[in-house]
């Protein structure tokens, strides 16, 4: 993947185009919004300041902030209906920018989803490729049958599993790939999750140690690969499992990663102790 280097001296400028939400989001437009964090949370690895975009559908526009927070995902600093002209949106970052105008930089670094949209504007330097298509298993959990009707935060809140659990399946496959999405899945996360949350308090117990360097650069360089978040969390479980690696290194590592994946890996400090004690 080309480098990406910001037009702008400290930022990153991301333009998302995603598809109009009609009721509770479902968990193609949950994955969809989950690009754009992705790349935010890089940037700010990279000391970078990130500011998000987002144009939708033509109707109404809604920020569904709880839902965006259910999954760690901090909402865009601005959301424009696609029925309202561009140039307004591209103005918001770049203030006086005529929408047609060409020889400079365009307003975004970065524009995400729907490249088709895209096409022909001078809008974004460089392009993510859409978020490949959820395929939704409706069946009980363990048949791993799948269907049509569409998942929402609501369904993962019945079977009651994490909403951070969709999160870390959605992170088990490049954002661009088609997933199918099963409760055989779901809860398999939601079950490493938890073994991973349990491993993190038990860590903070012991003498804090200095990051494991091979593992959190190995991490770092596969969310840069192109956002290959697969990659990255098979380094995140080998380190968890790796005797030579100390506990506090492990605590203090999996602390830090965490402000990539999103996950609330250390909210369970304190349980492990409450526990011993109890």
């Amino acid at each position: 993947m080309e480098a990406i280097r910001p037009a702008h001296p400290g930022e990153l400028r991301v333009l998302a185009v995603t598809a109009e939400v009609q009721g509770e989001p479902d968990a193609g437009q949950l994955r969809a919004w989950l690009l754009p964090d992705l790349i935010r949370r890089c940037a700010e690895r990279r000391s970078l300041v990130p500011t998000i975009c987002e144009i939708t559908g033509p109707g109404t526009v809604a920020d569904h902030t709880a839902e965006r927070a259910a999954l760690n995902i901090h909402p865009p600093a601005r959301i424009a209906p696609a029925s309202e002209p561009a140039g307004r949106t591209a103005e918001f970052v770049s203030p006086g920018r005529a929408s047609g105008r060409t020889g400079g930089p365009p307003p975004f670094d970065i524009g995400a989803g729907e490249p088709g949209w895209f096409a022909g504007r001078d809008f974004a330097r460089h392009l993510a490729a859409p978020t490949g298509t959820v395929m939704i298993g409706t069946g009980p959990a363990g048949t791993g049958t799948s269907g049509s009707a569409p998942l929402t935060l609501p369904d993962v809140a019945g079977r009651r599993l994490d909403a951070l659990a969709l999160r870390l399946v959605f992170l088990g496959q490049r954002y661009h790939d088609d997933l199918a999405l099963t409760w055989d899945a779901l809860h398999a996360a939601g079950v490493t999750l938890q073994r991973w949350r349990e491993s993190v308090a038990e860590w903070a117990l012991f003498p804090s140690a200095a990051i494991s360097a091979p593992y959190a650069d190995a991490v770092t360089a596969a969310f840069e690969d192109d956002l290959d978040t697969r990659a990255a969390l098979r380094e995140l479980d080998a380190l968890a499992a790796d005797g030579d690696v100390p506990p506090g290194a492990k605590f203090e590592t999996f602390a830090a990663l965490d402000r990539l994946f999103g996950l609330d890996l250390a909210r369970d400090i304190g349980k492990a102790s409450a526990a011993r004690t109890g």
